[in-house]
């Protein structure tokens, strides 16, 4: 994995490829993130509605910190757009 000049990783296996980096992150960086509880986490992993985790170890998950950064900036755009007519205008 090399950098580009803007300190964008690429995949030089795979030229003109740009990939996002994997970094992983811990229950607690999750729940700050998103002001959700613990069991509020797991239910939306339960339902589908929410990144699953990945397991780091015999008892330990971490979370695709991309995947997490998705699912925010998703509920911030539906948050968005939910105020809106297809004009732009507000419903109000």
């Amino acid at each position: 994995m090399h950098l580009l000049h803007n300190d964008t990783p690429v995949d030089i296996s795979h030229p003109g490829v740009i990939s996002m980096s994997k970094s992983l992150i811990r229950l607690t960086e999750v729940l700050c993130r998103t002001g959700y509880s613990k069991a509020s986490i797991y239910r939306l992993i339960r339902q589908g509605r929410f990144p699953v985790q990945v397991k780091i170890g015999p008892r330990s998950v971490a979370f695709i910190e991309s995947e997490v950064d998705e699912w925010i900036n998703q509920r911030i755009e539906e948050s968005r757009s939910d105020g809106l007519s297809k004009d732009g205008d507000s419903h109000e």
